[in-house]
Formats: structure tokens, C-alpha cells, sequence
């Protein structure tokens, strides 16, 4: 069934409309179940998060106390973050940081808001973007970060 371009009458253009209405909120249902179904499993759940001025969306893994835990590069590159050079503080990572994203606001489900700043590394083949409270926290053996491969 296609759409026609000049419809005879009023109301087929309307009811063409309706029909067109009625598929988009068959589509938000079915992804509503979908992210219900998916908060339900275990203690992990995936959430969406909207960055920055233009609240893009991005999905991110929350534990149980729904810290934020994930981080991707594509978060800078969908954003276009602003990574800044990095201001030397202390830090006992062995890794140093070549930028840093000060004040990211994120934007949860529930209208939420909070502001986070983060540290951006560089490895031979990978960016790692880390949240700069879990880094200082952070024993020495083990930097808790999700990479990307260049």
C-alpha cells in the first residue's frame, strides 16, 4: 500500500495520515518493551544517556547503584566533545593524559542531571575516556576503562 501523492479527496489524505500516526506509536511501543525487558536482566542494565547541548543519545552500561561505569570514544566523536588539553595535576596512573572534558552534562531518563569530567588517554591503539573521580579513586593495578580501537 502506497502513499498517494494527490489523493482524490480529504479524507483519504486524512486517513493516510492516521494510518502513518498509528505505525510510529506501534514503533515507540514496541521500544519501550524492548528497554523494559532489558532494565529487567540481572543486576547490569543498559540505559540511554543524552550529551550536551543537542541531547544525543548513546547508551551506556549502569551497575546495580546505576554508577556510570562505560565509555566509549564515540561518545567525543557523536558529540563533538571539546577535549581540552590536559592542566597536570597528580595522578598515580601510569598512563598520562592528553586531554581532559571538563563539566559534560549528562541528562538521564528521569530528567537528572549531573556534571562529570573526564580524562582522555592514549595507548598505542586505543583512546580511553575515563571519568576523573573513578580514576582518583582507583588502585594502581587497575584502571577501570572501556577503550576503543583505532
Amino acid at each position: 500500500m502506497g502513499w498517494q501523492i494527490s489523493p482524490p479527496s480529504g479524507m483519504e489524505l486524512c486517513a493516510s495520515s492516521e494510518i502513518g500516526k498509528w505505525s510510529v506509536h506501534q514503533e515507540e511501543s514496541s521500544k519501550r518493551k524492548e528497554t523494559e525487558e532489558t532494565e529487567s536482566q540481572s543486576s547490569t542494565r543498559v540505559k540511554t544517556i543524552f550529551l550536551g547541548p543537542n541531547k544525543i543519545p548513546f547508551s551506556a552500561i549502569f551497575d546495580a547503584k546505576n554508577d556510570l561505569n562505560f565509555l566509549t570514544q564515540e561518545i567525543a566523536l557523536k558529540a563533538e566533545l571539546n577535549i581540552s588539553p590536559y592542566k597536570s595535576t597528580s595522578t598515580d596512573s601510569s598512563l598520562k593524559p592528553i586531554g581532559q572534558i571538563e563539566n559534560l552534562e549528562f541528562t538521564f531518563e528521569s530528567e537528572e542531571k549531573t556534571y562529570l569530567d573526564f580524562l582522555v588517554f592514549e595507548t598505542f591503539n586505543q583512546i580511553i575516556i575515563e571519568e576523573r573521580s573513578s580514576i582518583l579513586s582507583s588502585s594502581k593495578e587497575s584502571i577501570p576503562a572501556v577503550t576503543h580501537k583505532i
